[in-house]
């Protein structure tokens, strides 16, 4: 019984790691695509991303830009994929929010299991850092 308990956890951590992909996967390729849209993309855990010229039209849109967020737990080193504040009438006019729930819908779960692990993944970025 030992054996087949033992099994079963490892099968259930190896699919809870799966979907986390998945759904690390999916918000990624979101943020990416509101970014190339000229959109600014709030993840509500991680900070806001954004094509370079989405912030400044002379910064070139060859990489993308990090911002921290009001909210965040630490800030890296300010350079040019690094900024520590957006202008708040670009943050007016271009400012999305990752939508949770079609992250949701394309990995077969529900909101509340998105939230749990980014939250988790988040949890565990922290923890390693310090």
């Amino acid at each position: 019984m030992n054996d087949l308990s033992s099994k079963e956890n490892r099968n259930s951590r190896k699919d809870q790691l799966k979907l986390a992909l998945k759904i690390w996967t999916a918000s990624s390729k979101f943020i990416k695509s509101q970014c190339n849209k000229g959109r600014i993309v709030d993840t509500l855990l991680f900070g806001t991303f954004a094509r370079a010229d989405t912030i400044d039209s002379s910064a070139g849109a060859d990489y993308y830009v990090y911002c921290p967020g009001p909210k965040a737990l630490f800030k890296l080193g300010e350079n040019k994929e690094n900024i520590l504040d957006i202008s708040q009438s670009i943050l007016d006019e271009k400012l999305i929010q990752l939508n949770v729930s079609s992250v949701a819908q394309v990995c077969g779960c529900t909101v509340e299991v998105v939230q749990g692990i980014t939250s988790a993944i988040r949890d565990e970025i922290v923890e390693s850092i310090f």
